[in-house]
């Protein structure tokens, strides 16, 4: 490297470069420069890694649920009392979230599966189960989830979703939602409140059926959101590379002032496309 510096210190001493030229051609063989130091460059990482190491836990959750599935299952028909919070961890497998009249109820299937009440919250943890949940409305609960599914249906409260492979299915939803997933696909139907989505390689989309604000992000996956008619609309849009392509009679909602709106909408979106539709 020290010759190759000497060499473009000569060239420029004899002026067949300027001292840009030299900057830009020593920057290249030394990397880049930083407050006085020369510093090597980042090295690349290959998108094909990336996407193999997002699919390394679904793989272990898939290990696991089949080295245990052979000991057998629990679980049954039960109702539990009193119960306003949730806490569930499931590897694989399947949750359902539907509401209840009165007290949670829990059906499923699992190996090996816990279920633990603490005053006023129930935990569940299981490897591999199979379960649905009835539960009352604003309640809250928080879902821990591997390469398990989520299906919820006219669930109205605060729910916190953290998933690495599984796939969400939100339909006729409300309250506070906040969805947070790794490769998983999120689709949110006839659903309104406050919905903050974030992906890194799946998609999401996502039909609003009334007011509320929503946060949708992504890293390499697609966004499809469409709004309601008869509602006024402010929309942001954050995009790297992909197409964006927005209802004509939606043109006018970009930009527009939020605390004036009644739907709020946020789109963060590196390298996939934006659709965003009017009903």
């Amino acid at each position: 490297m020290g010759e190759e510096i000497t060499r473009i210190l000569k060239l420029l001493e004899d002026g067949k470069i300027n001292s840009e030229e030299a900057e830009r051609l020593i920057n290249a063989v030394s990397g880049k420069k930083q407050q006085g130091f020369f510093v090597p460059a980042p090295p690349k990482i290959p998108k094909e890694f990336l996407v193999k190491m997002e699919t390394i836990p679904e793989q272990v959750g898939k290990a696991v649920s089949a080295a245990f599935g052979s000991v057998g299952t629990s679980g049954g028909r039960r109702t539990f009392h009193n119960i306003d919070r949730m806490e569930v961890k499931i590897v694989s497998g399947n949750l359902k979230l539907t509401p209840a009249s009165d007290e949670v109820e829990f059906d499923g299937t699992g190996w090996p599966l816990r279920t633990l009440v603490d005053k006023d919250c129930l935990a569940i943890d299981a490897i591999n189960g199979d379960i649905e949940l009835k539960i009352k409305e604003n309640s809250s609960a928080t879902l821990n989830l591997v390469s398990a599914d989520l299906s919820a249906e006219e669930i109205d409260g605060s729910i916190i979703v953290e998933t690495v492979s599984g796939d969400a299915d939100i339909a006729r939803c409300s309250g506070e939602w906040t969805v947070r997933t790794v490769s998983g696909d999120a689709q949110i139907s006839e659903s309104k409140g406050r919905f903050a989505i974030s992906t890194k390689s799946g998609d999401i989309s996502f039909g609003i059926s009334g007011d509320g604000c929503y946060s949708l992000k992504t890293f390499s996956g697609d966004i499809d959101v469409s709004v309601p008619s008869g509602k006024s609309v402010a929309i942001s849009v954050e995009r790297g590379e992909g197409e964006v392509a927005i209802d004509p009679e939606l043109q006018s909602s970009l930009g527009a002032r939020q605390e004036a709106s009644d739907i709020m909408i946020e789109i963060s979106n590196k390298s996939g496309d934006i659709n965003i539709s009017k009903k």
